[in-house]
């Protein structure tokens, strides 16, 4: 069984050249992978052992409407966090080199890693309930219904917190979480 580690997701151009770079770097096959997440989008992917010993799998996705997936999987057993760490600077540096623009990464670990949808403007349909509030009462239950793990960075919490406070359901929070929100961005300190 293959376990999704590390995902980056991208957008931007590559010539066939570039693409080929890519592949030849990463030291893929310029075969599909045909199980496993991503399996669908998958152009390329090689296997390797991990420094933990852990059998890995590096993908290389695409999709015209959705950009370029880069992702690490590992088989049978979980990645460690040293695994994923190595992987997340590898692919942050070649997501550089080669000019693409980094849309999320998941895990995300810094703010930049995190996706944040755009402002939906006044006129636009309002996710969820709108006026009901259908969600953990308390901070601390809050972070898996914003997609993050409980040990995410705190810089990570505070973008999905200001996301999800330009949303109108915001309003229909209770007061004291409400508080606690405020408290925990007080205390994390402005946007980046």
């Amino acid at each position: 069984m293959l376990w999704p580690a590390l995902s980056v997701h991208c957008d931007g151009e590559l010539t066939p050249d570039q693409l080929q770079q890519v592949i030849d770097t990463l030291h893929l096959d310029r075969v599909p992978l045909t199980e496993g997440p991503g399996a669908r989008m998958s152009i390329a992917h090689g296997f390797r052992d991990g420094s933990d010993g852990i059998r890995l799998v590096l993908d290389l996705g695409h999709r015209a409407e959705i950009g370029w997936v880069f992702m690490l999987l590992s088989e049978d057993e979980l990645a460690t966090d040293e695994t994923v760490e190595e992987y997340r600077a590898q692919l942050r540096a070649l997501v550089k080199r080669f000019g693409l623009r980094i849309i999320s990464v998941d895990p995300p670990m810094t703010a930049d890693e995190v996706f944040v949808m755009p402002d939906p403007g006044p006129q636009a349909p309002e996710f969820g309930a709108g006026n009901y509030w259908d969600f953990p009462e308390q901070l601390d239950h809050m972070w898996l219904h914003l997609q993050l793990r409980n040990n995410a960075p705190d810089e990570v919490k505070a973008v999905k917190l200001r996301e999800l406070m330009r949303f109108q359901v915001w309003q229909a929070a209770p007061e004291h979480l409400r508080r606690q929100v405020e408290e925990f961005l007080d205390r994390v300190g402005p946007a980046r």
